[in-house]
């Protein structure tokens, strides 16, 4: 399965070159994550929101995440439930079981007031 998320929202393109798109998402995607199935999206200061193709609806993460501005995204590959956010200020935080936890110190390595991630164009 090819997943593209573009400004216009979320796509599947199939083998024969036909797009389908996911349900509507509420701003800008800035990060996405593919894992068999499941897609997890972070869209533009409103969270993370994750769904299995085919599905009708978003489901949205936000509950218990500290900080909205995700970045990045990773699937855990050893453990299928879990799931990784990168933020900005820079925090790093995984989702398990619907509980959003913060890994570690990010903020306490000395270099971490100078990390930041690109400013995406269109933004």
């Amino acid at each position: 399965m090819v997943v593209a998320a573009t400004s216009r929202g979320v796509f599947t393109v199939s083998g024969d070159g036909k797009a389908r798109a996911w349900p509507e998402l509420p701003g800008q995607v800035m990060a996405m994550a593919v894992q068999d199935e499941r897609v997890a999206v972070a869209v533009h200061k409103h969270g993370v929101f994750l769904a299995t193709a085919g599905a009708d609806h978003w489901t949205d993460l936000g509950d218990g995440l500290a900080h909205r501005d995700v970045r990045a995204l990773a699937f855990d590959p050893h453990t299928p439930n879990a799931l990784y956010a990168g933020t900005e200020p820079a925090h790093l935080l995984r989702w398990q079981d619907g509980i959003w936890a913060e890994c570690g110190n990010v903020l306490g390595v000395p270099e971490a007031k100078r990390w930041s991630f690109p400013i995406r164009p269109g933004i």
